[in-house]
């Protein structure tokens, strides 16, 4: 399940793009708040997450690995997974980069 911020443009565009892979719910949702209860609303916002079947939650760009994992391009997960700290450093490159992006996609 990708949560996501659904008062994003940009973050609801990059999800309904993972929807024919993943299931995907806003984090402002009932469901949302309910699979990331263990976090503060602030903290919900400040990234995506991926709930995994177990219960386990991944958040921003540990999240990413598990998310290609579950699309057709699962052979970039590896890649993801070598080099976390690199992962994380591109997530946030994109979440300070999301208002440009918002208006070049």
């Amino acid at each position: 399940m990708l949560l996501y911020d659904g008062a994003c443009a940009v973050c609801t565009r990059i999800a309904t793009r993972f929807a024919r892979s993943v299931e995907i719910a806003p984090i402002q949702g009932e469901l949302g708040a309910r699979l990331l209860r263990h976090l503060t609303p602030p903290e919900r916002l400040a990234a995506m997450h991926i709930a995994l079947p177990d219960g386990r939650v991944r958040t921003g760009g540990d999240a990413i690995a598990p998310l290609l994992r579950a699309t057709r391009l699962a052979v970039l997960a590896p890649l993801a997974e070598v080099a976390p700290c690199l992962t994380r450093r591109a997530y946030a490159l994109v979440v300070r980069h999301r208002a440009l992006l918002g208006r070049v996609m």
